[in-house]
Parts: C-alpha cells; sequence; structure tokens
C-alpha cells in the first residue's frame, strides 16, 4: 500500500504532486487538507473510506468545520469510521448525524487499570509557588532519561518552561498555538537528546510518540481518571520502568482522590527533602478518600420571618394622625375658615 503524509508546514507545491501520484492512503491534518480541495489539488470522489481519528480531540481543536467540509469534497456513498475515546462529548453526535447514515457503535470497552510498570506517586503541595519549588527540585535530581510535565493550560505549560530554564534544565513547551513546523522542531528534538524535559498541554501532547519516556509528572491534576490514564500511559512501555508524580495541592485533593477509587489505583506519598508541606490532607474523609465537608444547620425560615416580624412590631409608637384632616371621598378637603385675631 502507498501511504502519503499531508501536514501544515510543508511545501504546499510538493504535497500537490503526492497526490497527482494517487496514493492509496492518505493521512492528513484537517486545516491542510481542506486547503488542498479548495485549491482543487486533490479528487477524492471516488474515495472509499473516511476514518476521523480522535474525533474527540479534533473536535476540542476547533476543527469541526474543517471537517463537514472536507466531508463535503468526497464521494456521497463512502464508509466513514469516528475512532474517539469517549462517546460522551457534546460536539460528537452532532458530527456523527451529519457525516453517518445509520451508524453502529462498537465499544471495545474502558481500560480503568494502571499499567504495571508504572510506579504512581503523590507529593502534597501548598500553593502554586510551592509547586514550582517541587517541580524545579524533582527536575535537578536527575535520574530520569526523558521527563514529560503535564499542566491544564498552555499558559502554565510555557510558564514552567521558563522556570525550568532559569535552573540550567534544557526544557521546551508544546501547547495548543504553536505551528505543526515549531511542534514537530520540538517532538525531534526531545528524540534526538537535544532537550532532556518537555512541558506540554493535553491537547499538544495528545498523539505524541517519544521513546524513553520514564518519568512523568502532573503539575496540574487531570480533570478524569481516563486523563491520568492517558498522560502516565507516556512512560513505562516496551516493557521498561516509569514512575507518574502528581502534584496535589489541597483543592485537588479530591480529584485525585476520585482518580485513584476509579482506576483502584492507591498512589504512594512521597516528599522532598526541605519542601515538605504543611497540608498533610483533609481532617475528614469520607470512605471514597474524599475530604469530608462540614453540614450546614438549615435555618428555620418560619422561626426567621416570625422574629422579623416581631422587632418590626417594636418601638413603632403611636400611629400619627392624618396632617390632611378629614378627607372627603372625593380627594378634597373641606375649607377651614381662618379664625379672627380681633376680640
Amino acid at each position: 500500500l502507498s501511504v502519503q503524509a499531508i501536514t501544515g508546514g510543508a511545501e504546499f507545491k510538493y504535497q500537490k504532486s503526492i497526490f497527482n501520484k494517487n496514493p492509496e492512503i492518505v493521512v492528513a491534518t484537517p486545516g491542510r487538507l481542506l486547503e488542498h480541495c479548495e485549491k482543487g489539488s486533490t479528487d477524492f470522489s471516488g474515495l472509499r473510506t473516511l476514518v476521523l481519528d480522535e474525533a474527540d480531540r479534533m473536535l476540542d481543536m476547533g476543527f469541526r468545520e474543517d471537517v463537514l467540509k472536507i466531508n463535503a469534497f468526497c464521494e456521497k456513498n463512502k464508509q466513514v469510521l469516528m475512532l474517539s475515546a469517549t462517546l460522551q462529548h457534546k460536539a460528537l453526535d452532532g458530527v456523527a448525524k451529519t457525516l453517518m447514515r445509520d451508524a453502529e457503535i462498537i465499544d471495545i470497552g474502558v481500560v480503568r487499570q494502571a499499567h504495571a510498570s508504572i510506579f504512581h506517586q503523590i507529593i502534597l503541595a501548598d500553593n502554586p509557588k510551592h509547586k514550582d519549588k517541587i517541580l524545579a527540585a524533582l527536575m535537578q535530581q536527575g535520574g530520569f532519561k526523558r521527563a514529560l510535565i503535564f499542566s491544564n493550560k498552555r499558559d502554565t505549560a510555557r510558564r514552567l518552561t521558563g522556570l525550568l530554564a532559569y535552573h540550567k534544565l534544557r526544557c521546551a513547551s508544546l501547547h495548543g498555538e504553536m505551528s505543526t513546523e515549531e511542534r514537530r522542531h520540538v517532538i525531534t528534538q526531545f528524540n534526538d537528546g537535544k532537550i532532556d524535559i518537555v512541558s506540554a498541554s493535553d491537547l499538544a501532547a495528545r498523539g505524541l510518540d517519544v521513546k524513553d519516556i520514564s518519568l512523568v509528572v502532573n503539575y496540574d491534576i487531570p480533570r478524569s481518571g481516563d486523563d491520568y490514564l492517558h498522560r502516565t500511559g507516556r512512560t513505562g512501555r516496551a516493557g521498561a520502568l516509569g514512575i507518574a508524580i502528581s502534584l496535589v495541592s489541597a483543592a485537588e485533593w479530591n480529584l485525585m482522590a476520585g482518580i485513584e477509587r476509579y482506576l483502584k489505583l492507591s498512589c504512594e506519598r512521597r516528599t522532598l527533602p526541605g519542601l515538605k508541606a504543611k497540608f498533610t490532607g483533609p481532617k475528614k474523609q469520607k470512605a471514597s478518600g474524599k475530604a469530608a465537608g462540614s453540614k450546614k444547620k438549615r435555618k428555620d425560615s418560619a422561626g426567621s420571618k416570625s422574629k422579623s416580624r416581631q422587632r418590626n412590631k417594636k418601638n413603632q409608637g403611636k400611629p400619627k394622625a392624618s396632617a390632611t384632616g378629614n378627607v372627603s371621598n372625593d380627594g378634597f378637603a373641606p375649607l377651614l375658615k381662618k379664625k379672627s385675631d380681633a376680640p
């Protein structure tokens, strides 16, 4: 089978010549493929199968309209396959109904078990500044070939890159605002060993395939157990051992406890010399491991209303007499005759 890749960042004319060779399989990013379709570089009138891999993430990155436009350039009577890590995505169902007819759902099951060759650890932190110190200390300790740091926001990913560069560490960032060429450059440097650490957001690291990642750090706790599996699964591959460390603040305790329960995982608690957190966990915990909050007493609304009425009745005094005198029903008061001052 002849397979060709069409992605942004490569020379457009060269890619146009690829389509002239009529490859059997084209692997492409939506933006660049749509550009070729609109400029007439290719003819998909005879296309047999359209595959949308990681459809949920593709929609998260704003490619919905591009996908629908690409579909319009393709043969109508074709097979459409949508591959997704979740079927609960809000926009996924709408796109599926537009592109597919009588779609069949194939669920291969949800893997809710962490990899046996990965050691999972938790380090408690008091605040973001404390997390920064812990992260810098972890990276300076070394003991890893390549490390991948995950955060929930691209601004955080960029900030952490600057933090580690300040400590003379070879680090680069991956985030959603980077071009395809910039992203490819970082991944190449990571593979070639020119940088040891990559600070990434979830979307930017999607599909990242780099060998010998021995350490994964969750600077921010992922939003779900499935996301935790995706992150930590970057290490411990091909029989190698890996370490996944999560930096957990008080605000993130319940989220991490939910992940442990969901994955039936028990993470080892760890501290670094001189950086032990004041926060040691909630004082009271539920059976789920989450913090047990104190229940507020319900206010007696009826009692408060009666007290309010009694308070309003106090110190009211005698009602003041009307200043207008006797007013008739038509709204006019009788004219009073002025008394004479004469004796």
